[in-house]
């Protein structure tokens, strides 16, 4: 009888641990968005194509050929608000292979320079981002802008 209470003690207390462990673990993955007063402007800022899987290289348009940096973010819905997934680096406008590092990554870095132009801009989607309504977003220019995208489960 000593024994199966000390057992179900543990496994309660083990379960109890799990839940906050989940729990902190939903909290620190939830920060919100990168930029609170970016704007969604599909006249200024054109993903295309606009529908695609994880895993993909997107082109990014500037029809007023502002003027940006290599950094951009994507960012999930999550109901009526946006969360930081992912960092992204373009291509510096051709030349380079862009790359993506994860939202709370260490090795994250990137250099502040500015170009413009039309584009367009490569941005590399992370294969393991799930799918989902996203919003790719300019990371350093002023202001920040926003277009609207949706990754489709892959093939």
């Amino acid at each position: 009888m000593q024994l199966r209470r000390k057992t179900l003690r543990n496994a309660a207390v083990f379960v109890v641990l799990a839940a906050i462990a989940v729990a902190c673990g939903s909290a620190a993955t939830t920060q919100g968005p990168y930029d609170t007063s970016v704007e969604v402007r599909p006249d200024l800022i054109v993903v295309e194509p606009a529908r695609f899987p994880a895993g993909s290289t997107v082109s990014v348009f500037f029809p007023d050929e502002r003027t940006r940096g290599v950094h951009f973010v994507l960012e999930s819905q999550q109901g009526d608000g946006w969360n930081l997934e992912y960092h992204l680096i373009s291509d510096w406008g051709g030349g380079r292979i862009p790359t993506s590092h994860n939202a709370g990554s260490a090795d994250f870095a990137v250099e502040d320079i500015g170009f413009s132009g039309p584009g367009p801009d490569m941005l590399s989607i992370p294969a393991e981002a799930p799918p989902g309504d996203y919003r790719v977003c300019t990371g350093n220019a002023r202001p920040n802008i926003c277009a609207l995208v949706t990754l489709e489960p892959g093939t």
